[in-house]
């Protein structure tokens, strides 16, 4: 799912009075736009696509449905173990 792009926002200029107008609507602009992205279960709509490398500092990587599908490039383990595997087909295993 693609999300807009926020687009214009009103800028303000120094030592004048902000004029609540242009200020709420450039308020009313990010929240749309979060509240587009973000689900009510604190999802990201849509998924998560990474152009480049992916980091998980801390915490790991939980997936609770769907399993991972890597296209290319394989899986490189470099410190950790793959714990409570399932079946495992019979290529790549």
């Amino acid at each position: 799912m693609a999300v807009a792009q926020i687009g214009t926002t009103t800028s303000f200029v120094a030592d004048t009075i902000i004029d609540p107008v242009p200020m709420n609507a450039n308020f009313t602009i990010h929240k749309d736009a979060f509240n587009s992205l973000v689900t009510g279960s604190n999802e990201l709509a849509g998924g998560i696509t990474v152009g480049g490398a992916l980091t998980v500092a801390s915490g790991g990587l939980t997936v609770t449905a769907g399993g991972i599908t890597i296209t290319a490039g394989g899986l490189d383990l470099t410190t950790d173990n793959i714990t409570n595997v399932g079946t495992i087909g019979a290529t790549g295993n």
